[in-house]
């Protein structure tokens, strides 16, 4: 991974959320069974198949750049979660 700034970290991170979210709305647009499980019917489609492959891409690109964050910019990223803790929109 090249040499990413702060800003451009949590930029990535941002887009990549959005992808992650989009990708668990399709995965939980499936129909469940009683017991909360997908049935092995719709698993088997090639639709549930491409969102689950993408979702777990891009949760594994998260994982990358919160260990980036963590090795590389520890002080920033501890402040810059504090300060956004409990600053949730309304």
């Amino acid at each position: 991974m090249e040499k990413l700034t702060f800003a451009q970290c949590l930029d990535s991170k941002k887009s990549i959320n959005k992808k992650i979210d989009q990708y668990d709305n399709e995965l939980n647009s499936f129909p469940r069974q009683e017991n909360g499980l997908i049935s092995d019917l719709y698993r088997k489609t090639n639709e549930f198949q491409e969102s689950k492959k993408q979702f777990n891409f891009w949760f594994n690109q998260l994982q990358a750049i919160n260990k980036y964050l963590v090795k590389n910019y520890k002080k920033e990223s501890r402040e810059h979660s504090l300060k956004n803790r409990f600053k949730k929109s309304l």
